[in-house]
């Protein structure tokens, strides 16, 4: 990093791109419909890279082209889905290009175990592609866009992540999970459902899209599971050993690890959405 940048400190690098970047999220979803298609394949497909090389550098060979063809494909037909441009019978369309990974393992000459480079291509997929995918039905019912539940969900994990940096780095003594992340601490992990509690109380007063309750169980669900997908990636780093994901965003490491709480989340806030708030 050359200029201005590489004169400012870590914290200041990791706010000033925290804000730009909250600003393009909100502005995009802000957008309307073709801003949240847009912005969750640009994530997605950066994260993806990012997963892919990772795998690269520990002598993997994921198919990086046909995970891209489908992890797009995917985007597009879980969008038109929910835009009720096509009906749900159209994600069968999906399953043919999990065989096509398959069959195209013959004619590639990779290293050994074929099956298992195979599983990580659609692992990349599952992983970055599925739960912005699932994010879609997020919005409302088919054939409608309310972008304040996706903020809303951003902005407690927003503010989960920031309790739990400044709690943890100021009064973390007791690591969370030691033998994969040992600076990650319960301090932290308090401060950060703190946060997200404050947060919800302000979204349920002036964002009343459903009752005050379920924006506290929404942060809950944020903090909890994405402490453990930040440690799951912290993991599947470690295994490789790599500190970061990547560098698309100073301060903040790659799109890995700025959105590694918001992945496994995912499902679990569009599950509690479809089946207990909007059943």
């Amino acid at each position: 990093m050359t200029g201005p940048l590489s004169k400012m400190s870590n914290l200041q690098l990791r706010v000033l791109f925290g804000v730009l970047g909250g600003a393009a999220v909100v502005g995009s979803l802000s957008w309307g419909v073709y801003g949240c298609l847009a912005l969750f394949l640009i994530i997605s497909s950066f994260a993806r890279f990012e997963f892919y090389g990772l795998l690269k550098k520990a002598g993997r060979d994921p198919d990086i082209l046909l995970g891209t063809i489908l992890g797009t494909g995917l985007h597009l037909l879980s969008f038109a889905i929910e835009e009720d441009w096509l009906k749900p019978t159209a994600l069968f369309l999906f399953f043919p290009g999990i065989a096509i990974v398959f069959i195209a393992r013959l004619f590639r000459r990779t290293p050994p175990d074929p099956f298992g480079n195979t599983g990580l291509t659609l692992l990349g997929i599952i992983y970055t592609d599925l739960p912005f995918c699932l994010l879609y039905f997020g919005t409302t019912s088919p054939g409608t866009y309310d972008s304040r539940i996706i903020l809303g969900s951003l902005f407690l994990l927003w503010a989960s992540d920031t309790g739990a940096y400044f709690m943890g780095s100021n009064f973390g003594r007791t690591p969370l999970f030691p033998s994969v992340s040992p600076k990650k601490s319960w301090e932290g992990a308090a401060g950060a459902l703190l946060s997200a509690l404050m947060v919800a109380s302000v979204l349920a007063r002036f964002w009343p899209v459903m009752p005050d309750i379920h924006w506290a169980v929404l942060s809950v669900i944020i903090v909890v599971i994405g402490s453990y997908g930040d440690l799951s990636e912290s993991q599947f780093k470690r295994s490789l050993q790599i500190k970061d994901s990547g560098g698309g965003i100073p301060g903040h490491g790659g799109f890995l690890d700025r959105f590694d709480g918001l992945l496994p989340a995912a499902p679990f806030i569009v599950a509690y959405l479809k089946l207990v708030v909007f059943p």
